[in-house]
């Protein structure tokens, strides 16, 4: 009978170890996200989102930085109506979801930091003013 027991135990200790250690996708804003998931195997499949960034007033170039890697530069400026997302003269990056920190420094001397959240399917516009 103690063995029994014994055996029971063990048998629902090695259970619990193993619900504990759930594995899938971790990233919330994947279509494949799975609430009860601990460990990020790798199974994540997302739907990209993106950021367009434009400035209002001729700063000179500006270089965008995302999590401080260089993603490009801007060169144009918008005097009247906000640009389309993607449309010439604004920089438009790519970027799974999920929130980043964004920096940009224009040649000029201006400088722009914030965190930027990238939605899935989605672009937003970011205005540099």
């Amino acid at each position: 009978m103690k063995n029994l027991l014994i055996i029971i135990a063990s048998l629902m200790l090695v259970s619990l170890s193993v619900s504990c250690k759930k594995k899938g996708c971790t990233n919330e804003y994947c279509d494949t996200y799975n609430e009860k998931a601990k460990k990020d195997d790798g199974s994540c499949e997302c739907n990209e989102g993106a950021a367009s960034f434009y400035v209002t007033k001729n700063d000179g170039q500006v270089d965008i930085f995302i999590d401080d890697v260089k993603q490009g530069t801007i060169t144009e400026f918008f005097e009247g109506d906000a640009p389309t997302c993607g449309q010439d003269g604004t920089l438009k990056i790519e970027l799974s979801p999920g929130v980043y920190q964004m920096k940009a420094v224009g040649i000029l001397g201006a400088e722009w930091n914030r965190q930027i959240e990238i939605s899935e399917g989605e672009c937003s516009l970011q205005i540099l003013d």
